[in-house]
């Protein structure tokens, strides 16, 4: 009895891990969604920043040929340089956590394939002593008759 009850607290407790192990592997899921939807935004805006740029690079060669001040398109320019090297840093920041939550993710997954083997194992050790009990049973049948 008191064994049966240390399996079933062993059981509780072995259930509550992995469901803290999903709940972790949730959370790395939702991250990474939500990084990959991060990157994809800023991605939009790198894209739009650079079309500016090569708009305003045009813009100051031309004013340059008509001899037109083009000291405020330079200094746009050199702003949306820095505001594209932010851009990059954010990017690299969010697949350093899409790359961190990956690793959690498959180190869950190989835990979990572990444990199913486990399981299955132990399953089929179950059928065999079932079995070898039943033989052991019908051996005693036959011999009582």
């Amino acid at each position: 009895m008191l064994e049966k009850n240390k399996q079933n607290s062993d059981e509780k407790d072995d259930n509550s891990k992995a469901d803290g192990e999903d709940d972790k592997n949730l959370k790395n899921l939702i991250q990474c969604s939500s990084s990959l939807s991060n990157i994809k935004t800023s991605l939009s805006q790198k894209k739009r920043n650079e079309g500016e740029a090569n708009v305003l690079k045009y813009e100051v060669d031309e004013d340059k040929k008509k001899n037109i001040n083009t000291e405020y398109k330079e200094e746009r320019i050199d702003n949306i340089k820095d505001i594209e090297r932010k851009i990059g840093k954010q990017i690299g920041g969010e697949l350093e956590k899409v790359r961190k939550a990956g690793k959690a993710t498959n180190s869950y997954k190989e835990k979990a394939v572990k444990t199913y083997e486990n399981i299955a194992k132990e399953n089929e050790d179950n059928k065999e002593n079932k079995n070898t009990v039943k033989e052991n049973e019908n051996t005693v049948k036959k011999s009582e008759d």
